[in-house]
């Protein structure tokens, strides 16, 4: 693949982050979020399923898997030599392939173009918080859906089934809005840490008198319940970014608590006999 046609996102995050302009949550979107990357393997063939390498630890626990950002870190990392002796090459994957790979591997983390200047380390943990992410962003592209009906089948259950969402409250029991400028009550909601650490960087002091943040992280199905029960006009999501930001009306609490209750009476009527 020539790297004129490959996407450098994860290589330009990881760069910012080396240079110290850009912070952790926001890199750890940007890996969760590339559309490419490249896995060495051992057996690249188009009929085969890739073997990702990766490097054990002591006796055999832990290790890690190995991922590129880009071909030129690849190749940098091939000229030491690593390498030699190995048959194959590299697959281009998703991160949200390498991740479902890196989860299914008993606690591996993943080592990012290890060998070059731009090593990035994470651990099994760390590739926890990644998936989450990723879980994330793909509620976000079901809160797009969302706003433009018919909504397609399975995008409510997909934002209801989401566990990350978070809301800010304050000592004062107040719940933070997002900016309006025509005064609406609108809730923020946010779907990653890189939304709300966004979001807390930019608030102004009408809401620091309130008392300091405190996070409260939603089912999907209990913002919906919040969505039904507050007295707002409507939700925005990531209102800061980094994602562009999505106003829904609060009869989407609705839609979603009765896509919810549907799903379940067809499941439970399918096990009766």
């Amino acid at each position: 693949m020539a790297d004129s046609t490959f996407d450098f996102q994860m290589r330009k995050a990881v760069d910012a982050f080396h240079a110290e302009e850009m912070p952790r949550t926001l890199l750890m979107r940007h890996i969760a979020t590339a559309r490419q990357c490249l896995v060495p393997v051992r057996n690249p063939g188009a009929n085969e399923t890739p073997d990702l390498i990766w490097r054990g630890g002591p006796e055999g626990e832990g290790g890690h898997y190995v991922v590129y950002t880009d071909p030129e870190a690849f190749n940098v990392a091939r000229g030491t030599g690593v390498f030699d002796g190995m048959p194959g090459g590299w697959v281009v994957v998703s991160a949200r392939q390498l991740l479902a790979s890196a989860r299914e591997s008993d606690g591996k983390g993943i080592q990012i173009n290890p060998h070059t200047s731009l090593l990035l380390e994470l651990s099994s943990e760390e590739v926890e918080e990644l998936l989450s992410i990723s879980h994330g962003s793909e509620v976000d592209e079901a809160i797009l859906e969302a706003m433009a009906p018919p909504i397609a089948p399975g995008t409510l259950e997909t934002i209801a089934a989401f566990s990350g969402f978070e809301i800010i409250t304050r000592a004062s029991q107040t719940l933070d809005l997002a900016p309006d400028s025509q005064g609406r009550k609108l809730l923020a909601v946010f779907t990653s840490a890189a939304g709300r650490d966004a979001y807390l960087a930019s608030v102004g002091p009408q809401w620091a008198k309130h008392g300091p943040p405190m996070i409260l992280t939603l089912t999907g199905i209990q913002l919906a319940e919040h969505m039904k029960s507050l007295d707002i006009d409507g939700v925005v999501f990531n209102c800061a970014g980094p994602v562009e930001p999505r106003a829904l009306h609060p009869s989407l609490g609705r839609l979603i608590l009765e896509a919810v209750a549907k799903a379940d009476e067809e499941g439970g009527g399918g096990e009766e006999e």
